[in-house]
Order: C-alpha cells, then sequence, then structure tokens
C-alpha cells in the first residue's frame, strides 16, 4: 500500500480542495484519469473516492418508471445506496 499526507483547503466561496501528492498520482495504481468523474462517500473518520457505478448518477425520483423495470439486482444496490425512488 502507497499512501501520502496532504492538507484540506476550504474555499470561501464553498466546497474544498484536497491535493493529491504526485507519487501518488504517477503510480500506476492509480485508478482515475484526467477528467474523470468520481464518487465520494463519508465514512465516520475517512473519505472513500472511486469511480461510481452508471445508477448512481441518476435521479430516480425523476425516472420511477424506468427505475422499475431494472433487474432486481440492480434495484436492490440502489435501494441500498438510498437512492430508489420515494
Amino acid at each position: 500500500m502507497k499512501y501520502g499526507i496532504s492538507r484540506m483547503k476550504f474555499r470561501r466561496e464553498g466546497g474544498a480542495r484536497l491535493y493529491i501528492p504526485a507519487e501518488l498520482v504517477r503510480d500506476p495504481r492509480f485508478p482515475f484519469e484526467d477528467g474523470d468523474l468520481v464518487k465520494i462517500e463519508i465514512g465516520k473518520d475517512s473519505i472513500l473516492v472511486e469511480k461510481p457505478e452508471w445508477w448512481e448518477m441518476i435521479d430516480w425520483n425523476e425516472m420511477p418508471e424506468a427505475y422499475e423495470r431494472l433487474p432486481e439486482e440492480i434495484k436492490r444496490k440502489i435501494r441500498e445506496k438510498g437512492l430508489a425512488p420515494k
């Protein structure tokens, strides 16, 4: 496992930036490319940054009919993430 130390920088306008050290970004195991979408999940004392699944990028409240047509396995994953239509 490789890790780096960085500093969180909050912005006056809102949001925050986190610098990822170059030695991590250059590692062949680094899973992202320039311009990739990332999903950020908050844990107890951590954050998880990973590539989102396609179904995580859709507001299912706006597409309840499409949700109903999905395979049960995908609907289960959507429900587990709390993204199912209300």
